[in-house]
């Protein structure tokens, strides 16, 4: 495992402006997709007074399902590009690594299960090329405790005129991290019952020649219920979880902001082996204008309504953006392996920014939880067939 560095609060600063191109307008770097296209992509002037063609990849689509079985979260990273970048991780039960633990612990409250189980992936993304908008990028990082944290992300302004607004790019997180309480028997790098994972962009602005939006960043490890782990609920308020986040400004014609709400609660018959179906909620239509369609907000909390403070084993986490219509969930359905009903709650953000040169695009996967020589999650490539390191 990594050993611990830090507990304060990291700020990134991998700043870059991406503005001018040799592409063609409208085009992808090469892959087996078919792209669609919002609109007519002639390189005209656009409202921001350029006349060169720019360039920006923002993320619409993370959406993972275990094959097998509901797992932890330990490991989650997703980059919108043309291929995207992923992993999915979901503690031993998918790594097949064993652990060992002090002789002071008691092994029948800190049970692990080596296993293996595969991700089954979508990542979806926009892709401008056009006059219409100007663009800057920005990475931040934040460890994060149980209250969540703020973070100021900034970027050099492109010049270019009009209004400011800001979308996801990709995100991760990372749960081998120390605890704040020092080392347990329990080893969080084998990851957390999630409660709430979030990750909201405040509205941007601008100041002294540079892009600025606040980022808020939530992760909050819950109880398991569970007799085989009790040596987790002894210690997941002492959670810390590095997270980041991957911005992209747009600099162009004013945004539309329209919310994504679902709230759905999936009950429990009591038979492990044959669980209640917990099929995904309807899609939602948010209506904005053809163009820009990214989240400025993902944030899915689970089991609100249950007591203890249970966190979930997750089966499947959704936050998709196609065509006219948005959704996100989660489910916990495990044949086998589910032991309590499961409820989630998601609140998002769907910005829209009318522009021309933009297209869309999606790739699935089949990931295999690897990990490479230092035992660290391996992040695959999607290539439209298999998945490469």
């Amino acid at each position: 495992m990594r050993a611990p560095t830090y507990l304060s609060v990291m700020l990134l600063a991998a700043l870059s402006a991406c503005s001018g191109s040799d592409k063609e307008p409208g085009t992808l770097d090469s892959g087996t997709d078919t792209p669609t296209s919002d609109t007519d992509t002639d390189t005209q002037t656009g409202d921001t007074g350029q006349s060169t063609v720019s360039e920006a990849v923002w993320l619409e689509t993370f959406d993972y399902e275990w094959d097998l079985f509901n797992h932890r979260v330990s490991y989650l990273y997703v980059e919108a590009a043309d291929p995207p970048r992923v992993a999915v991780v979901g503690g031993t039960s998918t790594t097949q690594q064993r652990t060992e633990l002090d002789k002071s612990c008691d092994p029948d409250a800190c049970k692990e299960f080596p296993a293996r189980d595969d991700a089954i992936v979508t990542v979806g993304w926009g892709a401008a090329a056009t006059t219409d908008a100007a663009f800057a990028t920005a990475s931040a990082s934040a460890v994060v405790p149980t209250e969540g944290v703020t973070v100021t992300v900034t970027a050099p302004d492109p010049g270019a005129s009009g209004e400011v607004s800001a979308v996801l790019a990709g995100f991760s997180l990372d749960t081998d991290y120390a605890l704040t309480g020092g080392i347990a028997c329990y080893q969080p790098g084998n990851g957390w019952h999630p409660r709430r994972l979030a990750l909201a962009l405040a509205t941007p602005r601008r100041e002294a020649g540079e892009l600025v939006v606040d980022l808020t960043l939530h992760f909050v490890a819950g109880n398991t219920d569970d007799p085989d782990r009790v040596c987790v609920d002894e210690v997941n308020e002492q959670s810390q979880v590095p997270m980041t986040a991957e911005v992209l400004f747009v600099v162009g014609a004013a945004a539309t902001e329209v919310p994504v709400e679902q709230a759905v609660s999936y009950p429990w018959n009591g038979d492990q082996f044959n669980p209640e179906e917990q099929p995904p909620p309807a899609d939602l239509d948010h209506g904005l204008p053809e163009g820009l369609r990214g989240w400025s907000k993902l944030d899915w909390s689970f089991n609100d309504d249950k007591p203890g403070e249970r966190g979930a084993y997750l089966r499947n986490l959704v936050a998709r953006i196609e065509g006219d219509q948005a959704n996100a969930y989660a489910s916990n359905y495990s044949p086998i392996t589910q032991l309590h009903d499961f409820s989630f709650a998601f609140s998002g953000t769907v910005v829209g920014v009318p522009m021309g040169g933009v297209t869309h695009a999606s790739r699935d996967g089949v990931l295999p939880t690897g990990l490479d020589d230092e035992e660290r999650p391996v992040i695959y490539t999607l290539d439209g067939q298999t998945p490469t390191e």
